[in-house]
């Protein structure tokens, strides 16, 4: 049930990760768009730490992989100098298919 809400929380934030912002060959949309996906992976990244995990030891740990992985996608990102939109986009599919 938890994680659902984790999913449910998480699908609203892609939304306004994109924004109206269309031309990524123009650098000032490009760089709203990427401040804007890395306020959305900040979001996500808080909601699941919000998120209590279930009653059950099997959620506890499902909800620390799925936590650890995002964390981890997060700091790869950055070490690799990768875009925040990617970034988040990796995310997503963490939480879209734990």
């Amino acid at each position: 049930m938890r994680v659902a809400a984790i999913v449910l929380a998480v699908a609203a934030v892609p939304a306004a990760a994109y924004g109206p912002c269309r031309d990524l060959a123009d650098p000032e949309c490009r760089a709203e768009r990427e401040t804007a996906c890395r306020r959305a992976s900040e979001q996500m990244l808080a909601i699941m730490k919000a998120t209590p995990p279930g009653e059950s030891e099997s959620h506890r740990r499902r909800h620390a992989e799925v936590l650890a992985a995002t964390e981890k996608a997060i700091a790869e990102g950055r070490a690799r100098g990768e875009g925040a939109c990617e970034t988040h986009a990796r995310i997503q599919r963490i939480v879209t298919y734990q």
